[in-house]
């Protein structure tokens, strides 16, 4: 029997947010109005809570997990089009979608507590080119986040059981229940830092991020003031080690240094639908000057395009 995906109904989000925000410019990424991002697409609003996305190794297709609509959809990453779905029939809320470190695709199941793994070539007539080739089931219960490590490892957030395992050659070999003396609570995604060598859990239901070392020791936890994080869930880096940050309740994506300094943000603040604004999004993917957002809420996709690009 399918369980149902939980739902969390709080009170004067909006305002709550706004009250804990640091004041700083719409869209903000450095000094100046010339340093704003540029929106360049949107899908329409037919997507039905998307949660995360992940661009495929050679740039050819955007993977995102449309929650409530029980697949993965595959879109063009520059007009945001849907060429083909994955997992019709198979799959249960899917939240987040990685690639391993052999180009396979990733999918948490969520809600048939396991990690799909596919062997993804392509497009063709429609259709999607992907064959499921792997399952791991074990210690995974209720998986929200994914990833793939460059060494072949896979990082799997259990909220099921509040946790974030380790798994190499399918097997599990680590796990933890939290950092810093207090248990994770809701632990949303997981990723991989491959230039500091970090394994970073939005534990969202704590409003903060926990940064491991890859034996799943804690190195640092970012919490409180500056980053005012109000349930982080779905996490991005870059290879110069900038960290994005899907900050949910706060309607905005924020962005820390490599030094985990706050740098910007995208989005006021204010949940909506208009120009500026986003509607709780839960996901964020970035590659060179282009950043793409799961506007959760809004049920759709958007595409920016960072300065000077």
């Amino acid at each position: 029997m399918r369980r149902l995906i939980p739902v969390i109904v709080l009170a004067a989000i909006s305002a709550m947010a706004s009250a804990q925000e640091p004041a700083g410019k719409l869209y903000n990424v450095g000094p100046g109005d010339a340093q704003r991002p540029k929106r360049v697409a949107a899908t329409p609003a037919d997507f039905a809570h998307p949660h995360n996305l992940v661009l495929s190794p050679d740039g050819r297709h955007l993977i995102v997990t449309d929650m409530s609509n029980d697949v993965v959809k595959v879109l063009d990453p520059e007009t945001l089009k849907t060429l083909a779905v994955i997992g019709a029939g198979k799959l249960a809320g899917p939240h987040d979608t990685d690639f391993d470190s052999r180009g396979r695709i990733l999918v948490a199941d969520t809600g048939n507590d396991r990690v799909v793994v596919y062997e993804f070539t392509g497009i063709k007539d429609g259709q999607a080119l992907a064959r499921q080739v792997a399952t791991l089931t074990d210690k995974i219960d209720w998986p929200e986040g994914v990833a793939g490590a460059a060494d072949g490892e896979i990082y799997v957030t259990n909220v099921g059981d509040n946790s974030l395992v380790r798994i190499r050659d399918g097997k599990v070999i680590g796990r933890v229940e939290g950092g810093g003396g207090k248990s994770f609570a809701r632990p949303h995604d997981v990723e991989v830092d491959e230039r500091a060598g970090h394994v970073i859990v939005a534990d969202s239901g704590n409003n903060r991020l926990v940064i491991f070392d890859r034996d799943l020791s804690v190195v640092k936890i970012l919490t409180g003031a500056p980053y005012h994080f109000y349930e982080p869930k779905y996490l991005a880096t870059t290879p110069a080690g900038f960290l994005w940050i899907a900050d949910e309740y706060n309607s905005q994506i924020k962005i820390l240094d490599p030094a985990h300094k706050p740098v910007g943000f995208i989005g006021s603040g204010e949940k909506g639908n208009k120009p500026g604004q986003l509607n709780w999004p839960e996901g964020v993917f970035v590659r060179g000057a282009d950043v793409w957002i799961s506007d959760t809420y809004n049920n759709r996709i958007l595409k920016y395009r960072l300065p000077g690009s």
